[in-house]
């Protein structure tokens, strides 16, 4: 897959990132620009050949696999909010997961398929209504950074880092769903720290002086 020679593939979110691997590794699912707008792509990792689902969104990022292999979650914004949506691949729709005016990103799976945790600057603000007409998003702290969670079953979000200037990016899940692994910039430079979800017990993996950005883990 190319971009810039083929109507379907204008422009790739590589940057975001935009491309997620199947449980199965048969599949990729890639956020691409296509006439104005993005799509997620199903790619047969194989034989090139594709699937495009147009959600009607400018712009699709953060793509992320559930386990089971049923849905995909990424962040897509309307107007002036980033929310985390859930596509389901059976039907081709996309249910909203998140819904504020708060910044969403990263979305990851737990490995039960039952929980995403993202990153969010809605600084500790988690169940409430937080739209346009309510919350006064001028004065908010924009530069807050800080990792949730959301269960898919009940939409309640709980607040798992609590270290807001430092910037998070880059979530990841052990295999077991006992801790988390993320990029942080806490010491200055992107670097690797793993928090352990049941004590919140939190510690860097890496020193590195070129700062580390995107993770990928094998099972």
């Amino acid at each position: 897959i190319s971009s810039d020679r083929a109507l379907d593939f204008e422009d790739l979110n590589l940057l975001t990132p935009g491309i997620t691997w199947s449980p199965n590794s048969f599949s990729l699912a890639i956020a691409a620009k296509s006439g104005g707008q993005d799509a997620i792509y199903i790619v047969d990792a194989e034989k090139g050949s594709y699937k495009k689902y147009e959600l009607g969104f400018k712009h699709i990022s953060s793509l992320a696999w559930s386990p089971d292999g049923k849905t995909i979650a990424f962040v897509a914004s309307v107007n002036e909010q980033p929310d985390i949506y859930q596509f389901t691949i059976a039907t081709g729709k996309a249910e909203k997961i998140t819904n504020d005016l708060f910044s969403d990103e990263h979305p990851t799976f737990s490995p039960d398929g039952g929980t995403l945790y993202f990153v969010s600057d809605r600084d500790g603000l988690l169940n409430g209504k937080y739209d346009k007409d309510s919350y006064v998003m001028w004065e908010h702290d924009f530069k807050s950074s800080d990792i949730y969670s959301i269960s898919l079953a009940t939409k309640e979000i709980k607040q798992i880092t609590f270290d807001k200037t430092s910037k998070k990016t880059s979530i990841v899940v052990s295999p077991s769903g006992s801790s988390l692994l993320f990029v942080s910039d806490e010491n200055g430079i992107g670097n690797i720290y793993e928090q352990q979800l049941e004590t919140s017990a939190k510690s860097a993996l890496t020193n590195s002086l070129t700062g580390l950005t995107q993770l990928s883990m094998s099972k």
